[in-house]
């Protein structure tokens, strides 16, 4: 089965469970693999280092290292995941 590597950044814990609960409600099948940051540099370092990569980010706007400032780091990285804030 395919898998889609999905990452969800939010700086409010409630929010970031969910966005969790909402995505997993909607997979049925078990495709997404969700990991969770509550940071974007974390994530960000993440991806600089090669560790992991994505197809899809759910990006918060408002908080430290915003989601717009994240999308535009991955840009100019050559990254280019689908990116939904």
């Amino acid at each position: 089965m395919l898998k889609y590597h999905v990452a969800v950044c939010d700086d409010e814990k409630a929010d970031l469970d969910g966005i969790v609960q909402s995505v997993q409600r909607y997979d049925a099948q078990g495709c997404f693999d969700i990991e969770t940051y509550m940071d974007g540099n974390e994530l960000l370092s993440e991806l600089q280092m090669q560790k992991k990569s994505f197809d899809l980010l759910l990006l918060d706007i408002e908080m430290p290292s915003n989601g717009f400032q994240l999308a535009q780091s991955l840009i100019q990285m050559e990254k280019h995941p689908l990116v939904v804030f």
